[in-house]
C-alpha cells in the first residue's frame, strides 16, 4: 500500500528517484508489503497479461492476506455470485474482476454490477473471458443498475492501467448519497412523527439495523425466533409488534451490551405503531438480489453485502436532511470513505512498528474515522504478527485504543452502532452468541461533550485523562466560522494558553491570536495537548491558512509552523467542487505533523503535495490521484519569510518559480512603488444596507458611479455611467480617492484574455467595492503612469504573478486580495528607456480602441521585455497561464490530449535542451515517440544518447515500466533501459507536453546521468 513521501522523512526508503530536478524519496512500502504473497488463483495470474501487478491484486478468498479485511462483505454468498479478484491502486479498489471464462449470462453480469455498485466505492467491474478482458461501468438509470461496457482488451494490451489512473468512477455515487441515506431518513422521520426525539429515533432505527445485520450475516444460526421472542415465528416478527420488540430488545441487551443504543424516553411509553411501522419495516428480511435496482425499502437491502462503514458515511447527508440549519451551525461534514482510508493509511504508517497505539478523533461524528481506524489497526497487527487477530484482541483494540469526542449525541449513536458492527465483522469466528457481549462504549470509547459546563465541546480545557494520552489525533473537525463567535474565540485562546507558552514562549503568548472564529486551527492547537510528545497529528482543515497574505494570516501560519513539526500537507484546493468530495465547495487540506516543536527550526522541512484536477470537468473527477512527482520539499522558514511560498508551489513549477523570482528581482512591489510616487490602492465605497452605521454621502451625489453600470471598457466613458444617488453609505470613503486620473482594477479577474482587467478614467468617478482603485491625481506624469500600469495589468505577466501570489485567486474564488496586488512586481516607469516609453504610448493608444489577440501578444512581449526575461521564463509564464488558471478553458486545455504538432514541439525542445548540455561531451541526442505500447494512459518516448547519432535497439522493460508507474502515481514515468537509453512515459494530456515540461524533463535526465 502506497505511503506518501512525507512518511519517508522518518521511515526507511526503498529507493531514491529524481523527479523534476528534486531528489525525492520514492513512495515507501510498509515492511509487510515489500514481500507480497504469491498469487494463488489462475484468475489473478491471468490479469498480469492486461497490465496488473501482483502487488495490486487482492484475492478475497485468501485467509493469509490482511488486505481482505476491507472486502469481507464480498465473501457473503448470494445467487449468481462468485468471489472477484480486486485490482487496487494506492490502496483503493479500481476494478473488481470476475471469472467469465466458463460462461456468463446477462443476469450474472447484472448481479455482479449491482452488488459492486451498492458497496459505494466507485470501482469498475471487469469480466475475464477466453482471450479478452471486458470492463463495465454500473450506470444507474431510473434507479436501475445497468452494466455499460467501457473497454475490451486482448492479452498483452495494458488495459488495466488506464482504469488504475482514471479519476472518474465505475458507477454512480449511489451508496452513500442515495439509497441508504434515503432509507435512514425515512425511518427516522417516521419515528419522530410518532413523537420520538431525534436521538431516540436513531436508537430505535439503529437497533433495527443491528438486528438485520445479525440476520443477514447469519450470526443467529442455531437459534429459533422463539428463543429471542417467545411468540415470534419468523425473525421479522421479533420486531414487528411492541410486545415482541421489547422482548427482543431485552435479549439484545443481555446478549451483547446493556448500553447498546440507549433511549432517553421509557420504552413502555413508546407508541405501538413505532414497532409495527418503523421496526417492522426494517426487520423484514432481504429479498434475493435479482431486482438489479437501487433498494427502495429496507427489505431490499441485505446487510451481508453492505460495508459497515457506509452507515457512518451517510450521516452528514442524513443530518442535513433532517435539520439543515443545525447541521450547518455544527459544521457537520461527511468525509468520503476513500479520503478517510487514505489519511489513516498515511498517519498509521508514521507510527513505530509494534506497540498498541491509541487513536483519538476529537470530532468523531458518526464514527467514520474510528470505524476505519479499528479496521486498519486490526490489519496492522495481522501484518506485524503474521496471524489474524482473534476476537479478544479485536475487542481490546476497540475498547483500549480508540476514543472519540463529539457534541452531537445523535451522531455518536450511529458511531456506536457502526463500531459494534465492525467489531463483529472483523471477528474471525463470531460464534457462539453468548461470547459476543460488548463492554459499554459510552464514557469509555465515545464521549458526548455537549453536556460539558463550559459549552465548548472538544475545544474546552483538556481533561487530565486525555492530556498527552494519544499516539495519533486524527479527524475532520468543524471548519465553519461561529457567528458572533467572539466569546467562544476568547475561550479557545484562554484554554490554549499553556500549549502556546510551552511551544512559542511567554513573549509570543502575550500577543497570540487566532485569525478568525473558525474552529479548525483551534483543534490543531488542542491536538498538541491530546497527543503524546512525538505523537502524530493528521487533521483535515480548511486550506485558508496555507495561502493568506495578510499580517494576521501570515502570523497564524508562522505560529503553527513553529509550534509543531509539520511533516506533510496534502493540499486539496484544486479538487474543490469535484466528486472527490461531493458537496464541498471550500478549499481543503490535510495536515500531517509530529507533536514536537521543530528543532532546529532553520532546517525544518515538510512535503507539500497538491493533487491537480485530472478531468476535463470537475464533475467527472471522483478519485484522488496522488502523483508523488508533485511532492515538493518545503522549508518552514521559507514559508514564514515568503508568505506566498505555498501558493507558488501549488500553482507553479520550478521554471515558473524562477520566472517569478526574475520578475521580483527586476521589479519593485507595486504597493511600494505607488507609495513612493505618492498614491496607493484604495477600496471602493460600500453600501452596507442594514449592516453597520450609515454615514453621510451627500458629497457623492450626482457623481458617475460604477455600481449598476454596464461592463466597463479600457477607457471609461463617464457619460455612460449611472449617477450616484445615495444620501448615506456604510463607507463612503475619502473624496480624494475618486480624483482623476483613476485606474480601477476589478476584484475578479476576467478569464477571457481580451476582456479588460483594469479601466482608466479621466474624470471623477465613484467606484464601489468591486474595484481596487488608484487615484493618480498627485503623482508626476499621471496620465503616463496610468497608461503604463494599465498595460502591465492587462498582460499575462500580471495574471501569472497573481496566480502564484494571491491567497484567494485560483484557490477559492477568482478574486484578488489587495495585499497581493501590492506585492506584484512592476518595473518602475522611470527605469524604462525613451524607446520603451514610446512603445508604451503606442500600445496604450491602440488599447483604448479595443484589444485583439495580436495586440495582446504585443503587450505581453513589451511587459516581458521590461523584466528582461529569458525565452524559457517567458514560455514558463505562458504555459502556466495556459494550463493552471482556475478558468474552465484552462482546465479543459490542460486535460485534452496534445496534438501531433504539440508533441513535436515537446520532442524538439527536449532534444535541443539535452544537446545544449551534452554536446560538449561529444554526445548527440535522439528523441522518438513510440507508437506500439498498447492501450494505456501514457504516450511513450525513447531518449537515446550516442556519439555517432545512431541509437541502439533496446526493448521496453514493460514490467519495470508498470512498477514505476504504480509506485509514482504516473504522470511521468522514466525507465532507464541502459546507460544511454531512457523510456519516458507521459500522461496523454497537454499539461504534461508543454515546452516548459520538456525543459524540466531535460534537466532531470541530465542530473540523473551525472549522478549515475
Amino acid at each position: 500500500r502506497l505511503v506518501m513521501p512525507w512518511i519517508a522523512i522518518d521511515r526507511r526508503s526503498v529507493g531514491m528517484v529524481k523527479a523534476f530536478g528534486v531528489t525525492a524519496h520514492r513512495l515507501c512500502w510498509s515492511d509487510a508489503d515489500t514481500a507480497m504473497p504469491p498469487l494463488t488463483t489462475d484468475l489473478a495470474e491471468q490479469l498480469r497479461a492486461y497490465g496488473a501487478l501482483p502487488a495490486q491484486l487482492i484475492d478475497v478468498k485468501r485467509d493469509d492476506e490482511p488486505r481482505v479485511l476491507s472486502y469481507l462483505d464480498l465473501r457473503a454468498e448470494s445467487p449468481r455470485w462468485q468471489l472477484p479478484v480486486i485490482v487496487e491502486q494506492a490502496g483503493r479498489p479500481c476494478v473488481h474482476v470476475f471469472d467469465g471464462r466458463a460462461g456468463m449470462t446477462e443476469d450474472d453480469l447484472g448481479s455482479w454490477c449491482w452488488r459492486i455498485a451498492l458497496r459505494g466505492d466507485g470501482a469498475w467491474v471487469g469480466v475475464l473471458q477466453p482471450g479478452r478482458l471486458k470492463v463495465f461501468r454500473a450506470h444507474v438509470t431510473s434507479e436501475r443498475v445497468v452494466p455499460c461496457q467501457v473497454a475490451m482488451a486482448e492479452p498483452g494490451e495494458w488495459a488495466l492501467p488506464k482504469f488504475l489512473h482514471d479519476v472518474s468512477q465505475g458507477q454512480d455515487d449511489v451508496a452513500r448519497r442515495r439509497y441508504l441515506t434515503r432509507l435512514l431518513e425515512r425511518s427516522a422521520r417516521l419515528a419522530t412523527d410518532y413523537g420520538l426525539s431525534q436521538s431516540d429515533a436513531l436508537s430505535l432505527v439503529g437497533r433495527g439495523l443491528f438486528w438485520r445485520f445479525l440476520i443477514d450475516r447469519k450470526l443467529l444460526v442455531g437459534l429459533l425466533p422463539s428463543d429471542v421472542s417467545e411468540k415470534a415465528r419468523t425473525w421479522q416478527e421479533c420486531l414487528d409488534s411492541k410486545p415482541r420488540a421489547l422482548q427482543t430488545f431485552r435479549w439484545l441487551d443481555q446478549t451483547f451490551n446493556g448500553g447498546l443504543l440507549p433511549f432517553e424516553g421509557r420504552l413502555r411509553d413508546f407508541a405501538p405503531a413505532l414497532f409495527s411501522q418503523v421496526l417492522g419495516n426494517i426487520a423484514h428480511g432481504a429479498t434475493p438480489d435479482g431486482q438489479l435496482r437501487l433498494p427502495t425499502d429496507w427489505h431490499e437491502v441485505n446487510f451481508a453485502y453492505v460495508p459497515v462503514g457506509l452507515l457512518s458515511e451517510v450521516y452528514e447527508a442524513f443530518a442535513h436532511n433532517i435539520n439543515a440549519k443545525a447541521a450547518a451551525e455544527q459544521s457537520i461534514h461527511y468525509t468520503p470513505a476513500h479520503l478517510v482510508d487514505f489519511i489513516l493509511a498515511q498517519a498509521l504508517a508514521q507510527l513505530p512498528v509494534g506497540g498498541k497505539p491509541r487513536v483519538l478523533d476529537p470530532a468523531a461524528g458518526a464514527g467514520i474515522f474510528l470505524v476505519t481506524a479499528l479496521r486498519k489497526l486490526v490489519e496492522r497487527e495481522w501484518r506485524e504478527k503474521g496471524e489474524r487477530p482473534k476476537r479478544k484482541r479485536v475487542r481490546d483494540i476497540l475498547h483500549k485504543q480508540l476514543v472519540g469526542f463529539d457534541i452531537d449525541g445523535r451522531a455518536l449513536r450511529l458511531a456506536e452502532l457502526a463500531l459494534y458492527l465492525t467489531a463483529l465483522e472483523l471477528d474471525p469466528s463470531p460464534r457462539p452468541l453468548h461470547e459476543l457481549r460488548f463492554d459499554a462504549l459510552r464514557g469509555q470509547v465515545l464521549f458526548d461533550l455537549a453536556p460539558a459546563k463550559h459549552g465548548l465541546g472538544s475545544l474546552g480545557p483538556v481533561e487530565p485523562p486525555f492530556r498527552g494520552a494519544f499516539d495519533l489525533v486524527i479527524g475532520n473537525p468543524p471548519w465553519t466560522a461561529k457567528a458572533k463567535g467572539g466569546a467562544a474565540k476568547a475561550a479557545w485562546l484562554l484554554h490554549s494558553d499553556d500549549i502556546v507558552r510551552e511551544r512559542l514562549g511567554d513573549v509570543r503568548a502575550e500577543a497570540f491570536d487566532l485569525p478568525d472564529t473558525n474552529m479548525d486551527l483551534p483543534f490543531v492547537w488542542r491536538a498538541m495537548e491530546w497527543a503524546k510528545p512525538g505523537g502524530r497529528i493528521a487533521l483535515v482543515t480548511h486550506a485558508r491558512w496555507l495561502f493568506g497574505l495578510s499580517d494576521r494570516a501570515a502570523q497564524a501560519r508562522s505560529d503553527l509552523l513553529q509550534a509543531v513539526r509539520v511533516t506533510g500537507i496534502l493540499n486539496g484546493s484544486a479538487l474543490r467542487l469535484t466528486q472527490v468530495w461531493p458537496g464541498v465547495d471550500a478549499p481543503w487540506c490535510v495536515l500531517f505533523a509530529s507533536n514536537e516543536a521543530p528543532q532546529p527550526f532553520d532546517r525544518a522541512a515538510f512535503q507539500f503535495v497538491s493533487p491537480q484536477l485530472d478531468a476535463q470537468t470537475a464533475s467527472q473527477q471522483a478519485r484522488l490521484r496522488i502523483d508523488w512527482l508533485d511532492a515538493q520539499t518545503v522549508l518552514a522558514a521559507e514559508v514564514i519569510e515568503r508568505p506566498w511560498t505555498l501558493k507558488t508551489r501549488f500553482r507553479g513549477n520550478r521554471l515558473a518559480a524562477r520566472a517569478l523570482d526574475s520578475m521580483q528581482r527586476s521589479g519593485e512591489e507595486l504597493g511600494k512603488y505607488l507609495a513612493r510616487i505618492g498614491t496607493a490602492f484604495k477600496n471602493g465605497y460600500q453600501v452596507g444596507g442594514a449592516a453597520g452605521k450609515q454615514r453621510d454621502a451627500t458629497h457623492m451625489q450626482g457623481m458617475p458611479t460604477t455600481k449598476g453600470a454596464a461592463p466597463l471598457g479600457f477607457v471609461i466613458e463617464a457619460g455612460e455611467l449611472p449617477l450616484c444617488e445615495y444620501q448615506t453609505l456604510l463607507r463612503p470613503r475619502e473624496p480624494a480617492i475618486y480624483d482623476p486620473p483613476l485606474l480601477l482594477v476589478a476584484e475578479s479577474i476576467a478569464s477571457q484574455r481580451l476582456t479588460p482587467r483594469s479601466h482608466r478614467a479621466d474624470t471623477r468617478i465613484a467606484f464601489h467595492q468591486s474595484f481596487h482603485g488608484i487615484s493618480l491625481a498627485k503623482v508626476e506624469q499621471p496620465e503616463r503612469v496610468a497608461c503604463y500600469l494599465q498595460l502591465w495589468l492587462q498582460s499575462r505577466a500580471m495574471v501569472f504573478a497573481e496566480l502564484l501570489l494571491d491567497g484567494r485567486y485560483g484557490v477559492e474564488r477568482d478574486a484578488l486580495y489587495q495585499e497581493s496586488l501590492e506585492l506584484l512586481p512592476v518595473v518602475p516607469l522611470n527605469k524604462l528607456s525613451a524607446a520603451e516609453q514610446e512603445r508604451m504610448w503606442a500600445l496604450s493608444f491602440r488599447l483604448a480602441s479595443g484589444l485583439s489577440e495580436g495586440l495582446a501578444d504585443e503587450i505581453d512581449a513589451f511587459v516581458f521585455d521590461t523584466y528582461a526575461l529569458s525565452a524559457a521564463e517567458r514560455e514558463a509564464i505562458l504555459d502556466t497561464v495556459d494550463t493552471a488558471l482556475p478558468a474552465s478553458e484552462a482546465k479543459q486545455r490542460a486535460f485534452r490530449p496534445p496534438s501531433a504538432s504539440e508533441r513535436h514541439c515537446f520532442v524538439e525542445t527536449l532534444r535541443d535542451c539535452l544537446d545544449s548540455v551534452l554536446s560538449a561531451s561529444g554526445l548527440r541526442t535522439s528523441v522518438a515517440e513510440q507508437s506500439d505500447i498498447g492501450r494505456n494512459p501514457w504516450r511513450l518516448l525513447k531518449v537515446c544518447l550516442s556519439h555517432g547519432g545512431s541509437c541502439a535497439d533496446a526493448p521496453l522493460p514493460i514490467d519495470t515500466f508498470l512498477e514505476e508507474a504504480d509506485a509514482q502515481g504516473a504522470s511521468l514515468v522514466v525507465v532507464r533501459a541502459s546507460a544511454t537509453i531512457w523510456f519516458v512515459g507521459l500522461l496523454d494530456r497537454y499539461a504534461s507536453w508543454t515546452r516548459t515540461r520538456a525543459r524540466l524533463l531535460a534537466t532531470d535526465l541530465i542530473a540523473e546521468r551525472s549522478s549515475s
